[in-house]
């Protein structure tokens, strides 16, 4: 008798077996991950933020954020409160590894997005040293930016869009902000009344040689139009950085009269020239 041939496993049968494999790997991996403390990692994320910023963060719940781009992490209910008792809540933050040559150089990079009742944000944040972060921000509410905290008795009204990329150093921030705002309004001591403002465009350089310098901007209102530039210098604190700004507006005509009897001199159709001296505390309008 000849011996049979042994028989091999159908191929079918082969893939099926691999098939269960891979569904058990990846159901177990699955598994791990719903079950992973994330309440003890959102305890640790919070403590590491607080020492490395001052800021205090809580947490309300914290898991596991599948994406298009990669898997992250979700956290719903933030808080973050700044040392002068300011605080901002953001209703969801996503973070997820971000798709940059950084990771070559060993800085790992994250793309985080917000969302809050004061606006969106989305961009990337590199943990490098400094720490740096690119993005934009989306119909923010300047009504609940700490503008009176800056600068007491001034106040800033409107939605406003912003692209910014910035480094965060042991200095400060050092990088540009282009700002949009749209239908508010602007009030400060140095004005004589409310602004009201169809669109403001700011276009700043953060860091170097001046802690901020206005390179050019836009107001357009039914009021008054015009642009305003200059520097605020470096100093121990935000309050004693030296001012010196160069204002150009054309007033309406419907407050000319108001303002000159205040003492305001106003040029030939309305024009209006000002510089600003002192400090940010102390301004000086001549």
């Amino acid at each position: 008798m000849v011996a049979a041939a042994p028989t091999l496993p159908d191929r079918g049968r082969s893939r099926r077996i691999a098939g269960v494999v891979v569904a058990g790997l990846l159901l177990t991996a699955f598994f791990m991950v719903l079950r992973f403390p994330y309440d003890h990692l959102s305890d640790v994320l919070a403590g590491r933020i607080e020492r490395a910023t001052g800021l205090r963060v809580t947490i309300g719940d914290l898991g596991l954020q599948l994406q298009l781009f990669g898997p992250g992490l979700g956290a719903r209910d933030v808080r973050v409160a700044r040392p002068d008792g300011t605080v901002f809540a953001f209703e969801r933050v996503v973070v997820r590894p971000g798709w940059s040559i950084s990771w070559l150089r060993g800085d790992p990079a994250f793309f985080v997005t917000l969302r809050s009742d004061m606006g969106d944000a989305a961009g990337t944040l590199t943990l490098a040293s400094p720490t740096r972060c690119s993005g934009e921000l989306f119909d923010v509410d300047l009504s609940r930016l700490p503008v009176a905290a800056l600068n007491p008795g001034a106040a800033l009204a409107g939605r406003a869009d912003a692209t910014l990329d910035v480094a965060l150093g042991e200095s400060g921030p050092d990088g540009t902000l282009d700002l949009v705002a749209r239908d508010g309004s602007l009030e400060h001591p140095m004005l004589p009344l409310a602004v009201p403002f169809e669109e403001l465009s700011l276009q700043l350089r953060l860091g170097g040689e001046q802690r901020a310098e206005i390179l050019a901007s836009e107001l357009r209102s039914p009021l008054v139009t015009g642009s305003l530039t200059g520097t605020l210098g470096h100093a121990a604190s935000l309050e004693a950085s030296a001012l010196r700004l160069e204002g150009s507006f054309t007033l309406s005509s419907n407050i000319r009269g108001a303002l000159n009897a205040q003492g305001v001199e106003i040029g030939t159709g309305g024009a209006v020239k000002f510089v600003v001296m002192g400090t940010l505390a102390r301004p000086i309008v001549r």
